[in-house]
C-alpha cells in the first residue's frame, strides 16, 4: 500500500485528490495539510468529506510517506521548501502548480512577472500528463503536472 501526503488539502485540487485517493484500495493518506484549518477535521471544513485530521505544514514529516502531492497555488512561498524537504526525505513529489513546469527562468519570469528561487529542484524534475506513461518519474522522483490547453 502506498502512503501519501497532501499539502494544500482544502483547496479545489486537494479536495478532489482526497475524494479520488480515499476510494483507492492501494492508497493510505498519511497526512493532509491546510494553512487556515490546521487542527480541524476535514469533515468540519467540508461536511461531506472524511474525518481526516488536517495539520500545519510544519507538523508533518514527509519521510513518513512514499509520495507527496502539492496542491498549493502557483508561487506560494512555502512550495519550494516543501518540495525540497520532501525530496530530501526520499518521498516522490507530484506538484499541481505551474511553479516548476517551465525550466527557463527568463521565460518563467516573463510569463509570471517574477522569478523565484526554484533552480535547485529543477534538475530532478520530469514532466508528464497523468493519462500517459511518465518517463523518468522513478529515477527523478518528481512530477510537475502540465496544464492541458486546447
Amino acid at each position: 500500500m502506498a502512503r501519501v501526503g497532501i499539502y494544500g488539502a482544502t483547496g479545489y485540487t486537494g479536495i478532489e485528490l482526497i475524494n479520488v485517493l480515499s476510494r483507492h484500495p492501494g492508497v493510505e493518506i498519511g497526512f493532509a495539510t491546510a494553512r487556515s484549518a490546521a487542527g480541524q477535521l476535514l469533515s468540519e471544513v467540508f461536511p461531506i468529506i472524511s474525518d481526516l485530521r488536517l495539520a500545519a505544514v510544519d507538523e508533518v514529516d514527509p519521510a513518513t510517506v512514499d509520495l507527496v502531492f502539492t496542491c498549493l497555488p502557483h508561487n506560494t512561498p512555502e512550495l519550494i521548501p516543501i518540495v525540497q524537504r520532501a525530496l530530501a526525505a526520499g518521498a516522490k513529489v507530484v506538484d499541481f502548480s505551474d511553479t516548476f513546469r517551465i525550466s527557463d527562468p527568463q521565460v518563467y519570469a516573463a510569463r509570471r512577472g517574477k522569478d523565484i528561487r526554484r533552480q535547485s529542484c529543477l534538475p530532478r524534475r520530469c514532466t508528464g500528463c497523468q493519462s500517459y506513461t511518465v518517463s523518468g518519474f522513478g529515477r527523478r522522483g518528481w512530477l510537475p503536472i502540465p496544464v492541458v490547453t486546447r
